[in-house]
């Protein structure tokens, strides 16, 4: 009996010790990013998975002095998720492990190619993100076209999505003969949901490494995948910030300027006001090229309607605190002569005006780079960032604008101008005599 009771106890042991090994194992395995969201561990293709639109929380830092993060927590889709786990441990095998069957999407901006500005290289991301996601890729973003990327944002946290691409890479299969030093190999830019299906292919091929840019805007695609619509732009703006974050010199002097020259405390309260005044304009004989010198008339009604926009729809907001007082007014514009004009103009605004000195110019990143260093390029990330922040926003025809309401995610938005055609701004004409709803999905340019 003694020798019975002796032979379960020494079973008992070791199946205990058995449990305790399994558990530890599986936690280790959980950790090193093996897990996939449920989403992930199906063995349907993810690209014949729905998007269901549940939210995870993810945990990113938050802070309104430059982040374009608004809570603590933010909810983003929860197969972004499930991919950032993926994503993690894909990159691993392929930096770590030498794995060989690892495949790459990278949104791209390199040498002897036409880019466009911040707006037409980043407000595509997102759909990029779905597509990665649904064809089993890690996506990338890298450009090589005088700066990185990196120069100004950089993903928020190591646990976060890393889209960076580290230089060793760039020696080593499949990295080494690919798009990323042969701009010919780049997918045709992306336009509209009629080549949908042509990138899809490419991305669900062999080739180790995809190379897109785009400067379109975003489509259904993108919000039925994030389980919302283009009215509900929260949702976008947190994807946004689950991606990129100022970088710590660039985080400094957006602190600093705004402190110091703007003349805001960390946390207080403002509108802003986006007005691009150097656009190009249809007209019967071609484009037109506004300037200050020239259509200095023309481009001050412009920015009397955004301030005037602005502070309307802000009041639309505040109906039941007729009282209320009125917060000051961030004005940005891609012509410092505007800002300067509204800062010195003598008319007689409810709430004073803010902005950028003539000192600081504003560059365009396709056009203004051959003797700028990325810090001379900071005043453009300050401008997206202060749009990215108010409580409320106007802006007009362009995307850069645009992208700052999307960054926001705010419900208080407010295009106040649309029109490319050159005669629709003639004195007498009628089409700036109201606001315009947004509809962030119609691609103006």
């Amino acid at each position: 009996m003694a020798s019975q009771i002796h032979h379960w106890k020494k079973l008992h042991g070791f199946l205990a010790a058995i449990l305790v090994a399994s558990s530890m194992l599986a936690f280790f395995w959980i950790s090193e990013g093996n897990w996939k969201s449920p989403l992930k561990r199906s063995i349907v293709p993810k690209s014949k998975r729905p998007h269901t639109g549940n939210y995870a929380v993810s945990t990113t830092s938050s802070d309104r002095n430059g982040n374009f993060n608004h809570d603590s927590a933010i909810r983003i889709p929860d197969w972004i998720q499930g991919y950032k786990i993926w994503h993690k441990r894909q990159r691993r095998r392929y930096d770590k492990e030498g794995a060989t069957d690892v495949k790459f999407l990278v949104v791209a901006c390199l040498k002897r190619t036409q880019c466009g500005g911040l707006s037409d290289r980043i407000r595509s991301i997102p759909y990029w993100l779905v597509l990665a996601e649904k064809t089993d890729r890690v996506l990338l973003i890298h450009w090589s076209k005088k700066f990185k990327l990196e120069d100004f944002w950089i993903p928020p946290r190591s646990d976060e999505l890393d889209w960076t691409l580290f230089e060793r890479w760039k020696t080593r299969p499949p990295f080494i003969n690919s798009c990323i030093l042969k701009p010919a190999k780049v997918l045709p830019e992306f336009h509209d949901e009629s080549n949908h299906q042509g990138i899809m292919n490419s991305l669900q091929s062999s080739e180790g490494v995809v190379c897109v840019k785009t400067r379109a805007d975003l489509t259904s695609i993108v919000y039925d995948s994030f389980g919302t619509t283009d009215i509900n732009q929260i949702v976008v703006s947190n994807v946004f910030q689950s991606l990129f974050n100022p970088t710590e010199t660039l985080q400094e002097y957006i602190n600093t300027i705004k402190k110091e020259q703007i003349g805001l405390n960390a946390n207080e309260q403002y509108l802003a006001a986006h007005i691009r005044a150097l656009y190009p304009l249809k007209s019967e004989s071609g484009l037109v090229f506004p300037t200050w010198q020239e259509h200095s008339e023309m481009i001050k009604r412009w920015a009397h309607k955004a301030v005037e926009s602005v502070i309307g729809a802000y009041k639309k907001t505040q109906n039941s605190q007729a009282n209320a007082s009125l917060p000051p007014v961030y004005v940005a514009s891609d012509s410092a002569d505007v800002v300067d004009y509204l800062l010195s103009s003598n008319a007689s605004w409810p709430t004073r005006l803010l902005g950028l000195k003539k000192s600081l110019p504003r560059h365009h990143l396709e056009l203004d780079t051959a003797n700028n260093s990325a810090y001379d390029m900071f005043p453009l990330f300050f401008d997206i960032s202060m749009l990215s922040h108010a409580k409320c926003l106007s802006f007009g025809i362009g995307s850069y604008g645009k992208l700052g309401a999307r960054l926001s995610g705010l419900e208080c938005i407010t295009q106040h101008r649309k029109s490319l055609h050159f005669k629709d701004y003639s004195p007498d004409a009628n089409i700036e005599a109201k606001g315009h709803t947004v509809e962030l999905l119609e691609d103006d340019g």
